[in-house]
């Protein structure tokens, strides 16, 4: 039943705003990111991590989803 949800997701994410997707899901991880390393590191330290490592993240889960999603594409048929 996820997995179907998932497929639906992925569906509409590849052919709807990817970008989007890709900078507030890459947004979101790298905040979560930031609070756990505020918490043991300081303030400057995770704020470095939200500057490293949102775009990091954003161009990687935008190059990365739309080939595995066009992958499985092509297994499935």
């Amino acid at each position: 039943m996820r997995s179907n949800y998932y497929a639906r997701f992925v569906e509409w994410s590849y052919k709807g705003p990817y970008a989007l997707v890709a900078v507030v899901s890459g947004l979101l991880f790298t905040l979560a990111m930031a609070v756990l390393l505020a918490f043991s590191n300081g303030i400057v330290f995770a704020a470095w991590t939200v500057v490293i490592m949102w775009p990091t993240v954003t161009i990687v889960s935008y190059f990365f989803g739309p080939l595995r999603y066009r992958r499985r594409e092509k297994r499935d048929g």
